[in-house]
């Protein structure tokens, strides 16, 4: 089995402790901070499969770590939690691909499913390279066809 590694970011130390022990109960391989400063150069040594942070933290809040984490690996996974859920905070998160967002409190079992579905959906990086293929494919098709249409003769009717 694949052992996921995730990086787990709050200030808040109990939801921190509660949701690591959950996850790795799980399987995952958890490692925490509550600095935003400390998950950064975390990001920087590490390989991390899934990125889950809260939102509201200083001086690093939860949309300047999936910034930094999406610039050190596009095919990272950020999920973002958080007790502020507005519209402006869920708009922000979408404009720099973020990969969910959930809001607190939350079911543990509905945060380790949307954990699971997260990491296990395809990046956009693999339908980058998948649409590639496709176009690619499509290109030599149609390069090579006005070799098969010239070898063909043409009648003319008048």
């Amino acid at each position: 089995m694949l052992t996921y590694k995730i990086l787990l970011i709050d200030d808040d130390l109990l939801a921190l402790k509660g949701i690591g022990i959950s996850l790795e109960r799980t399987g995952y391989h958890v490692t925490t901070t509550d600095s935003g400063e400390r998950a950064v150069e975390l990001l920087e040594e590490t390989a991390f499969d899934l990125v889950l942070t809260d939102l509201v933290m200083e001086p690093l809040d939860g949309i300047d770590i999936l910034i930094k984490a999406k610039e050190l690996n596009p095919e990272i996974k950020v999920m973002i939690i958080t007790g502020y859920g507005e519209l402006s905070s869920k708009i922000d998160a979408l404009r720099f691909h973020v990969d969910d967002f959930l809001r607190k409190p939350m079911d543990i079992e509905e945060l380790i499913s949307r954990v699971k579905d997260c990491l296990e959906k395809p990046g956009n990086q693999n339908k980058i390279k998948w649409a590639d293929k496709k176009l690619q494919k499509r290109t030599s098709m149609f390069c090579s066809l006005p070799e098969s249409v010239s070898a063909r003769p043409f009648f003319y009717f008048s």
